[in-house]
């Protein structure tokens, strides 16, 4: 299960590997999202694909949720991007 900070990477997650996606909304979401798949779904790879903001709020926030749920973090390359950035070509700062 993939978990995302906003709508539109979620989407681009979820069409782009056809793989559940939860989405949070909010950096500060990832962390509950992310305990609440793992209640439910005990036995699932849970990947929790943040943001590379360029402040370093989603990142800090992915790595805290995907510690908490045993879980693994995706993170795009590109500062200042998201996945849906990425799936889609584009780029914001």
């Amino acid at each position: 299960i993939l978990i995302s900070e906003g709508f539109a990477t979620g989407a681009s997650l979820h069409e782009a590997t056809g793989e559940m996606t939860v989405i949070a909304f909010d950096a500060n979401n990832l962390l509950p999202a992310a305990q609440k798949i793992r209640k439910k779904y005990r036995d699932i790879d849970i990947i929790v694909c943040g943001d590379n903001d360029l402040s370093g709020v989603g990142q800090k926030a992915a790595n805290e949720a995907a510690a908490a749920v045993g879980g693994l973090v995706h993170i795009p390359d590109v500062p200042g991007s998201d996945w849906n950035d990425i799936l889609s070509g584009g780029r914001h700062d």
